[in-house]
């Protein structure tokens, strides 16, 4: 080998097959220029040294002969060609009359699984549907508009009194278009009756509703209007009960499940009813230059601000004030509002939240709060009590633009718990503020003439989870032919989805589907269970099994998956020495049953992504060789360019802990990178090296011999592609971070570092536009000191 300058070689350390960590040392030594230099006599032609700025840079090749003899950028080739036949495909679907095989409506799903499966495949974007515009009433004066909690009662209010209408109610995957239901229920919100109420100008009139029925047939509300509460019944129009408090009323709050309500008059006494207005206790006093307080759905609490770095709860019992007590706020900001679901009690500001638990885990945890930061700027927050959750928001929030600005948007959430689901924006409301029903689904507007109603589906999430959830469900269920026909769908797409490869999609599929198998194999074992519970199970894995033998291609792969589950439960993650003779055979065992699948799944034209990397995996646990996967590979690499699910396990079999040498890993990662050429390559190597990152306790882009700079490329390929979600942002900022941050790392003024720190800020600036808050999955995270230093770019 020619050299023209000198040559840097790093000296590689012999470690053990436990996958320590020891610190590298650096040798530098220099080759006269024209001398020669043989790495590896017997195969130094197979080394490919790549040239930067006219230095030879000798980096560690991959074992893959395959790998290192094709041309860069060829299988990027690939990716075009099949990006190409695939907008192809989708061009000449336009054409037909019926739904491409891509599209769930093809699928021969209907009534709520369509919709569901609809919304598992992003086909849903969430936002409202208009479904009808209703005139207001012409004696209306100054109106208000209100739905009751399940959307079922549309209800005006002015100075003149009330008029109520009975509106249409569709179940919540009725989406317009959708035909006709059995659970559909008549109505017409163009007929309004009528009530006329005792109105004083001084103070404006307040509605809150309750129900108890879930199907809201009782449907009720409290009216306050100057000093007088009304019971007012939905259906029929009438007041069915009426009291009077000394002083006009300033605000009020009803248990949404139960009738109870907090009431605070102009003066900040504090009262108590209970659902038939029978009785107005009074339990405090609250300051009412502050937000007023909430009372929760059960009538459990009543939470309030005390000051405004001070909230108060007032426990209830059976209608009764049973305790009172303040809990203190960290870092507080301005009081913006409280709320209170069945779980958590909220004092929330513009951009923060403080949680009390209603369910403490330890003694003395409901006198604390925990503080969320929060990215958008909170405009309201509304309880959702019909939600499917117990402790679920609607908030309308500004939330940032990179060109400076904001955006109004309106989310479900669960503030608590740090979850939240897809943003809509409401620019095209105008200004008009949206009345929601507690249930979520439908939005009122108007504009003092018309209300405009709208379908609106709760809780839309922004990525895959839900449809692993879906799967779950009726994967427990036994819907295994509503499961094939996901598998159909999600086999035929041209596209992405949630910004994911058709195969990441497919791999959510098989994985919560196998996860149902042997989870529900384990609960056998659960002592707490009943003889029924046990028989249902018993029944259940029959269904699995008999669903196994018809060796789908969605079965086989569900199937290896669910054996190489059984075969490390057996096989545990301890020492080699720790596990059983026993549990050895199982483990070996299952993976002889797993290989039978793969072999049989081989036979068919559309092996998935996701079963190479069961192979490869399989290929390591049962001490196959390098050589007898590399057909596996190829195969990998030319049908699947862009996913790098195999290329994971392909790198941890070639750790030294799973008898590698120290850089192969990153030595195959980056001949993967070679062969698919820039700018997908980068992206492919940066998320194989984030992937292989929790095997090192510290820095190790020096030890495994990583490509920083190709890392950062890749890392910024992938934030122009918007490929990062709330949970791979952060573990991207953690990587980059670390990579320049620890000791062993280039220095602050270098500038990989300065290319690294611009990188987390681009990231997080990017993040906090996309997502109001880390989610639970993020702060939660223990053993990682990479989470502090992405939390100064995010914080909790």
């Amino acid at each position: 080998m020619k050299c023209p300058s000198k040559l840097c070689l790093l000296a590689i350390t012999l470690v053990s097959l436990t996958g320590c960590d020891p610190v590298p040392t650096e040798q530098h030594f220099s080759v006269p220029t024209g001398e020669t230099l043989v790495a590896a006599p017997a195969a130094a032609n197979h080394y490919r040294w790549p040239v930067i700025e006219d230095d030879w840079q000798a980096t560690k090749p991959t074992d893959c002969a395959f790998l290192r003899q094709l041309e860069p950028g060829a299988i990027g080739e690939i990716a075009d060609q099949i990006f190409k036949n695939n907008q192809k495909r989708i061009e000449e679907a336009k054409s037909s009359q019926q739904p491409p095989p891509w599209m769930v409506a093809s699928s021969g799903l209907t009534g709520e699984a369509l919709t569901m499966a609809r919304l598992a495949l992003d086909e849903v974007d969430g936002q409202p549907m208009l479904r009808e515009s209703v005139a207001m009433p012409p004696d209306a004066s100054n109106p208000t508009v209100w739905l009751d909690k399940t959307g079922r009662h549309l209800v005006i209010g002015g100075d003149n009194g009330l008029w109520i209408s009975r509106l249409p109610w569709r179940p919540w995957w009725a989406l317009p278009g959708t035909p006709p239901t059995d659970l559909d229920e008549p109505g017409d919100a163009s007929k309004f009756q009528h009530l006329s109420l005792p109105m004083s100008g001084e103070n404006a009139i307040h509605v809150e509703f309750f129900a108890t029925q879930a199907d809201g047939s009782d449907s009720r509300m409290i009216v306050a209007a100057g000093q007088q509460l009304h019971l007012v019944d939905c259906t029929t129009a009438s007041v069915a009960a009426t009291r009077s408090l000394n002083e006009n009323i300033q605000h009020l709050s009803v248990a949404a499940e139960t009738g109870h309500a907090a009431v605070v008059d102009q003066s900040g006494n504090l009262y108590l009813t209970d659902p038939k207005l029978a009785t107005a206790t009074k339990i405090g006093e609250v300051d009412v230059s502050l937000p007023m307080p909430a009372i929760s759905p059960e009538a459990a609490r009543i939470a309030a601000w005390h000051d405004q770095n001070t909230g108060r709860v007032f426990k209830l019992d059976r209608g009764a004030l049973d305790d009172d007590f303040d809990v203190p706020l960290t870092d507080p900001g301005e009081p913006l509002m409280v709320r209170c679901s069945r779980a958590y009690d909220l004092w929330i500001e513009k951009n923060a939240c403080h949680k009390r638990p209603n369910y403490p885990n330890t003694p003395g945890n409901d006198r604390q709060t925990w503080r969320t930061s929060i990215y958008w700027d909170i405009v309201d927050v509304l309880d959702l009590h019909n939600a499917p959750t117990p402790c679920t928001q609607l908030c309308l929030a500004d939330r940032p633009l990179p060109d400076g600005g904001t955006e109004r948007v309106m989310y479900d959430a669960i503030l608590g718990d740090r979850g939240f689901g897809r943003p809509t924006p409401t620019k095209r409301f105008g200004d008009r503020k949206p009345v929601v029903a507690a249930s979520g689904t439908v939005v009122a507007l108007h504009d003092g003439q018309t209300i405009d109603l709208y379908t609106r589906i709760a809780n839309i999430h922004q990525g895959v989870n839900y449809l692993g959830g879906l799967v779950g469900s009726w994967a427990w269920q036994n819907r295994f032919d509503d499961l094939e026909a996901l598998h159909s769908v999600i086999r035929a797409l041209p596209e992405r989805r949630f910004n994911r490869t058709k195969e990441q999609i497919y791999q959510v599929l098989v994985e919560a589907t196998a996860m149902q198998w042997i989870y529900r194999e384990q609960s056998l074992q659960n002592d707490q269970a009943t003889e029924a519970d046990l028989e249902v199970t018993k029944e259940r894995l029959a269904g699995f099994a008999e669903w196994a033998d018809r060796q789908s291609p969605l079965a086989l792969t569900t199937k290896i998956k669910y054996c190489i589950m059984k075969a490390w439960n057996a096989r545990g993650n301890g020492w080699s020495s720790s596990v059983s003779e026993k549990d050895w055979r199982t483990f070996e065992s299952q993976n002889k049953k797993a290989m039978e699948s793969w072999k049989k799944l081989q036979q068919i034209d559309d092996v998935p992504a996701v079963a190479y990397e069961y192979f490869a995996s399989l290929a390591r646990d049962t001490s196959l060789s390098y050589d007898d996967s590399y057909d596996q590979i190829r195969e990998f690499l030319e049908r699947f360019p862009h996913d790098d699910m195999m290329h994971f396990q392909v790198m941890i079999w070639r750790l030294e802990r799973w008898g590698g040498t120290r850089g192969s890993a990153a030595a195959y990662a980056a001949a993967v990178a070679r062969a698919l050429g820039p700018p997908m390559g980068d992206f492919i190597y940066s998320r194989c090296i984030e992937r292989i990152a929790n095997v090192f306790p510290r820095a190790f882009f020096g030890y495994a011999l990583v490509d920083g700079n190709r890392v950062l490329a890749g890392v910024r390929q992938g934030l122009d592609m918007r490929y990062y979600r709330e949970q791979s942002t952060p573990n991207a900022i953690i990587l980059v971070a670390g990579s320049h941050s620890l000791p062993d790392t280039p220095g602050p003024n270098s500038t990989y570092t300065k290319n690294a720190l611009r990188l987390c800020e681009d990231l997080a600036e990017y993040y906090r536009a996309r997502y109001p808050m880390l989610p639970n999955e993020i702060v939660n995270r223990t053993g990682n000191q990479g989470l502090d230093r992405m939390k100064t770019y995010l914080p909790e």
